[in-house]
């Protein structure tokens, strides 16, 4: 395997870890919210301490708590290491990237992202808490991406998954 050289193809890199990494804590609390509570909480704990970012996991409960109680019934989550990511998934990281894009260019409102994903009256109040919680991730040193480059970091990703055959897809 050839090394990384490009500082772009090492932030690609890093911008997928740091996404696999929101996805995967997400996991855990949507497991939580099902019942695996101890299992969840010793993961995610485990998860921000190996990230260096502990003081941000009580706000990541918050939000993710809010936004599994909140969320569309059609959002699917996938297992904290599963390979395959639902569209529902990919909406919630889509809606991460904006939020984080509101903060870092002061933008007032929450991301469109959610209306897909949790009731109206529940937009705010999902915004305002991913918000917080990216706040204390980036304090903790982990800059989750804005839009865009979210969408060059995950797009050759996307488009091998478009490629799998559908009966593969199916074996999770």
């Amino acid at each position: 395997m050839q090394a990384l050289t490009h500082p772009e193809e090492l932030s690609e890199v890093e911008i997928r870890q740091e996404a696999r990494f929101v996805l995967w804590a997400l996991r855990w609390c949507a497991l939580d919210h099902q019942g695996d509570s101890e299992q969840a909480k010793a993961e995610i704990a485990r998860g921000f301490e190996l990230a260096d970012a502990s003081e941000a996991a009580a706000s990541f409960w918050e939000f993710a708590r809010c936004l599994c109680q909140c969320a569309s019934s059609s959002l699917v989550w996938h297992g904290p290491v599963c390979g395959c990511v639902s569209s529902g998934e990919m909406h919630v990281l889509h809606a991460l990237a904006q939020v984080a894009d509101h903060e870092r260019h002061a933008i007032a409102g929450a991301s469109p992202w959610w209306r897909v994903l949790v009731p109206a009256a529940r937009l705010e109040q999902v915004d305002a808490l991913a918000r917080r919680w990216l706040a204390q991730l980036h304090r903790a040193g982990i800059e989750y991406p804005g839009a865009t480059r979210l969408i060059e970091a995950l797009g050759p990703l996307q488009n091998l998954m478009d490629e799998m055959p559908a009966r593969r897809a199916v074996l999770n």
